[in-house]
């Protein structure tokens, strides 16, 4: 059986039918998509990116995540290709999300670990990869680590560590507890108190996740506080 890591790079690697596409100061190779991958496909008209500013890149890029049905590889390419060198770094966590609800998810993967700026590597990309990649579950660990080891910048923030959890076991009142009560020793109150909110709204209740928050409030002075995650508590019983 191949080791989780070396399935993760046959997986991701460039196929010899690759397609490399060139704007402006940087490229990115893809697979071939298609037999055409005209201008038609993208979802904004050639002739308006030289004057489209961040905000309308943005929109289309939002608009491609959430279509329906969802977009071709294709137009998520052609969309990509065209971005100025300097685009905003929100833009990419739009395409990652579109390529994975593409007939293609495999290039939502490549984009991510094989970037055309690096723009493209902020933690709201591995946090949108994260959550939008079907990777068989033996597979995640070693995506998550070989990212942060491909990526010196890259720092996963909780919500990527919650996500890790969430994509290889489902939580339980155990495992919010524990986390919680880690945080809230080490200060992070208002990460613990994130991490309960998102633990009543999966619809787990556990008195044993709101303790911990409660007593790192009370021994810091924030009465008031902690009175609202009391009612908060009481109010989800």
């Amino acid at each position: 059986m191949l080791h989780p890591t070396t399935h993760l790079r046959r997986l991701t690697s460039k196929s010899s039918r690759s397609t490399t596409t060139t704007t402006g100061r940087h490229s990115l190779s893809y697979p071939s998509v298609s037999s055409s991958t005209s201008d038609d496909e993208s979802p904004l008209a050639a002739e308006l990116f030289p004057t489209a500013g961040a905000p309308t890149l943005l929109s289309v890029a939002r608009s491609l995540a959430v279509a329906s049905p969802a977009p071709s590889a294709a137009a998520v390419l052609n969309f990509l290709r065209r971005l100025p060198h300097d685009a905003s770094p929100h833009v990419f966590p739009h395409l990652i999300a579109a390529l994975a609800r593409s007939p293609l998810p495999i290039l939502a993967l490549r984009l991510f670990l094989s970037p055309p700026t690096s723009a493209a590597t902020t933690h709201h990309c591995f946090n949108s990869s994260l959550l939008r990649f079907s990777l068989p579950q033996h597979l995640l660990p070693a995506f998550f680590a070989h990212s942060l080891r491909r990526f010196s910048g890259l720092t996963p923030t909780l919500l990527s560590f919650n996500l890790l959890l969430k994509c290889i076991c489902s939580s339980d009142k155990f495992t919010y507890s524990t986390i919680v009560s880690a945080l809230a020793d080490a200060g992070r109150v208002d990460d613990a108190l994130a991490l309960v909110h998102e633990m009543v709204v999966d619809g787990i209740l556990a008195a044993e996740a709101f303790n911990p928050v409660l007593k790192a409030m009370l021994r810091t002075g924030e009465v008031d506080r902690a009175l609202k995650v009391w009612e908060t508590m009481v109010a989800a019983k």
